[in-house]
């Protein structure tokens, strides 16, 4: 069997490669550090913590597991996303935006207004020219537009 070649995609995601730390915010008001290796030239691993637990994980400390990668047989990029704050995998499926430096996944997970059911979900991570990385998370409404509920910025730790 013939290893698979990179392709501008994965080239993309190398980038996310290394050390990262998010800025507080409203979601998480202490910084969560993430560590990124490849996996090959194929997928990205990245790892993330939040040493202290906030009010919403019940004073748990946050641990994640998201794992991207481009699929050159479907055209999409994939991933999966596991943490102990929840107790599902979710599966991404989306594109790689050369434009806009982004990609932009989707999945389907619990709904988190209490009602019973999945929601669709969008999540776009850009990395930008000053060097930082962005990921905005949003669900979809019953009109089909997105509403975000997260948005955190990432530097280089």
């Amino acid at each position: 069997m013939e290893m698979p070649k990179a392709t501008p995609t994965h080239e993309f995601l190398r980038q996310f490669a290394g050390d990262w730390v998010s800025r507080p915010d409203d979601v998480h008001p202490e910084p969560v550090r993430e560590s990124a290796v490849m996996i090959g030239d194929m997928f990205v691993q990245i790892t993330g913590k939040q040493t202290s637990g906030s009010e919403n994980s019940g004073g748990v400390p946050m641990v994640y597991q998201f794992t991207l990668g481009f699929d050159p047989e479907k055209g999409k990029v994939i991933g999966t996303f596991i943490g102990n704050m929840m107790a599902m995998m979710w599966q991404y499926e989306g594109d790689y935006d050369a434009d806009a430096n982004a990609l932009v996944l989707f999945a389907h997970g619990p709904r988190f207004d209490g009602e019973p059911g999945t929601a669709r979900y969008r999540d776009t991570l850009t990395l930008h020219p000053d060097g930082t990385r962005t990921l905005e998370s949003a669900t979809e409404q019953p009109d089909g537009t997105f509403h975000r509920f997260m948005f955190a910025t990432y530097d280089r730790a």
